[in-house]
């Protein structure tokens, strides 16, 4: 790794809500980087109820209001004292590089640095959770990198480095985010002004979900998001909505059928054409993950874990249109 002859004063910013051990367990590994001390601020804001101060850390509380990661955010952003802000958060563990390689990726123009996001283990579903790019691009985009920085359009708070000018010429984050995705609309933004890189050397181990239960439920939350995301005209309404549409994994299968009815097709006969195409594509499409150290195991696993998380997109995305007009009919 190249050495900078003076390394920056960075300060980072995690905010947490309701996972103190998680928290001290990312701590620990910031206290670990290989970065000299006196050049780090560590800001923490905490959503609770009851506020616990942590020694060498620059700590502050907000009450229980579920005012969303957004409004969080923007006060770690608002309390930080240096001009280059580092991002991840409290389900994290941090290489002891991790900073070293962010700011490494920093030249002169570029407005934000991104850094790959791994699992600890690389087996079961978690594993199949990083090679299909979640969250924040995964083993998939570390395995693009093949190693070396280069652009990218898209940055995530779970590992990110940004200037912070590029919040004095863009805004913070939005904070009428009911589901998340604040982070995804403020990296649109920046992209939109600023050059942005990916450095796959700059590693944070993200906590997987583990199981297909909570696959489901993280990917009801994310579709729920994108319904969300309209009101923030992050992108035109007619590209979210063809976005929405168009990913969704039921409605494929619905156009399919609607085609294959017209030659006679039996839907049954339609449905299993569907899943046989659905998994070997997705088979297709992840055998990369042998170079990753995946085992034949992960790889015909890889394919449910897909579906579980089409499936809670598709239920999310559901259940934010009825909240959507639910609510413009309120309004009435």
């Amino acid at each position: 790794m190249n050495r900078k002859k003076e390394w920056p004063q960075v300060s980072i910013l995690i905010a947490s809500k309701d996972r103190r051990s998680d928290l001290e367990r990312a701590l620990e590994t910031v206290r670990a980087l290989d970065y000299p001390k006196e050049l780090i601020e560590v800001v923490v804001v905490e959503e609770t109820d009851q506020p616990q101060p942590i020694d060498g850390i620059e700590y502050y509380s907000i009450p229980r209001k579920n005012l969303g990661f957004g409004y969080a955010r923007n006060q770690c952003v608002q309390r930080a004292t240096y001009s280059l802000l580092a991002f991840t958060d409290d389900d994290c563990l941090l290489h002891p590089d991790w900073l070293k390689e962010l700011v490494l990726g920093l030249d002169e123009g570029i407005g934000g640095v991104a850094g790959a996001v791994e699992v600890k283990e690389r087996k079961g579903i978690g594993f199949c959770e990083s090679i299909l790019g979640f969250p924040g691009g995964g083993l998939k985009s570390s395995w693009r990198a093949e190693g070396k920085v280069i652009p990218i359009s898209q940055l995530s708070t779970c590992n990110a480095l940004f200037q912070k000018k590029v919040f004095e010429k863009v805004g913070f984050f939005q904070e009428n985010t009911l589901f998340s995705g604040e982070d995804y609309d403020f990296a649109q933004r920046v992209v939109r002004q600023f050059q942005c890189v990916y450095n796959p050397n700059a590693i944070v181990y993200h906590r997987p979900r583990g199981s297909f239960k909570h696959i489901f439920s993280w990917f009801v939350r994310r579709g729920q998001c994108e319904i969300n995301m309209l009101f923030l005209k992050t992108h035109s309404t007619a590209w979210q909505l063809y976005y929405i549409f168009s990913t969704s994994f039921l409605l494929r299968l619905f156009i399919m059928g609607i085609v294959l009815s017209f030659l006679k097709v039996p839907f049954v006969l339609t449905v299993a054409l569907y899943f046989l195409i659905y998994i070997t594509l997705n088979l297709i499409r992840t055998q990369f993950q042998f170079e990753l150290g995946g085992t034949l195991k992960t790889w015909l696993l890889l394919p449910l874990v897909k579906l579980f998380m089409d499936l809670g997109w598709d239920c999310g995305k559901f259940l934010g249109l009825i909240s959507l007009f639910s609510n413009k009919r309120e309004s009435k």
